[in-house]
């Protein structure tokens, strides 16, 4: 009776007679096995192919059934896996606030992505709009130049390696000639070098053959980059900067922000991606920092070895061959003293023996 109400429901009349529910039974194998998920739960459908009469229906009968009560258990997980997710949401919103939620802090980050880009590399104006600032193809031509670097960054560590050297990625030196083909017609050098030229001339330097610093935006906070933040024996330019920076991460990193689905999730992807690399630079400075001064404090602990002068030296070693004569010559003396006594009394102890 179950098999035969879950068949009306697929509009097949479940006959009675053996020879005739066993085809409707392959048939609706046939249409609707993958409906039920049938091979999706692990079920045989090969098996209920080849029984025959009872057994056929059995077997039919215990399949719907479990692939109907495999559904609303997926079903019921589903639906309390969404509840906790609710509830982790609403938690999140009401003690740290929205913008921890997944996705709170994407117009937050793109506001900074949009006033970076456009101020420190010349993609346009912080009160355009993001497509006219980070369109499509501009950042495809940085992320070729991140991929580019991190391809020359491999065969440097590499050959640093198979050398016998450690190796330091700050001391990474990209040597591709960016004014070259294909790299000059991206045109972001041109952009990089007008907002150089902008900046210079906001910090009051634009007379000054470009030695001023740019100031720095508080907007942009850590994030900020100005040629200050640029490592020294590093080429002091922020586009070469920023693509060393991104030339950093892995390449698979890199591809997937550059495959991204939609424009706004390769913005987002690209200024999180150098913002990342940022942090991890910023931390191995600070790593190295403290370990430079704990070397200091470390040496300032030691004892200082005491500096003896030549004429000290040779003071001294006068002093010790005079004491050494004089210990030389009371031994002698002593000896020679020790010597006459005891002939002394060998000679008493001959003449007694012969008077007697």
């Amino acid at each position: 009776e179950f098999l035969r109400n879950e068949f009306q429901v697929r509009e097949i009349q479940l006959d009675s007679a053996p020879e005739k529910y066993e085809g409707q039974i392959d048939d609706a194998l046939d249409i609707h096995a993958g409906g039920w998920k049938l091979e999706e739960y692990g079920i045989r459908v090969d098996a209920i192919r080849q029984a025959r009469g009872d057994a056929k229906l059995l077997k039919m009968a215990s399949a719907v059934r479990t692939a109907l009560f495999m559904a609303r258990y997926q079903s019921d997980i589903q639906n309390k896996g969404g509840k906790s997710r609710d509830l982790e949401q609403k938690w999140i919103a009401s003690t740290l606030g929205a913008a921890f939620l997944p996705g709170g802090r994407d117009d937050q980050d793109m506001t900074c992505a949009v006033r970076f880009f456009a101020t420190r590399l010349g993609w346009g104006d912080p009160s355009e709009s993001e497509e006219d600032v980070m369109p499509v193809e501009r950042m495809d031509a940085l992320l070729e130049r991140a991929l580019a670097c991190r391809q020359r960054l491999d065969k440097w560590v590499d050959q640093t390696r198979s050398g016998g050297s450690k190796v330091v990625i700050r001391d990474f030196v990209c040597d591709i000639n960016w004014g070259t083909s294909p790299w000059a017609s991206d045109q972001l050098g041109r952009l990089a070098d007008n907002a150089a030229a902008a900046m210079r001339a906001e910090a009051g330097g634009g007379g000054g053959g470009g030695k001023a610093m740019p100031t720095r935006d508080k907007a942009l906070g850590h994030m900020d980059m100005t040629l200050s933040s640029i490592p020294a024996g590093q080429p002091q330019d922020l586009l070469l900067y920023v693509v060393r920076l991104l030339g950093r991460a892995r390449a698979d990193d890199l591809a997937k922000v550059k495959a991204s689905g939609s424009a706004r999730a390769k913005r987002l992807g690209l200024y999180r991606l150098l913002k990342a690399q940022k942090f991890i630079e910023f931390s191995e400075t600070d790593v190295d920092d403290r370990e430079k001064k704990n070397y200091e404090k470390l040496e300032a602990m030691q004892p200082k070895a005491k500096i003896v002068s030549r004429e000290k030296m040779d003071s001294f070693y006068e002093r010790l061959q005079e004491d050494t004569q004089r210990r030389r010559a009371a031994l002698e003396k002593a000896m020679n003293e020790r010597m006459a006594k005891e002939s002394q009394i060998v000679k008493s102890s001959t003449m007694f023996s012969k008077s007697k």
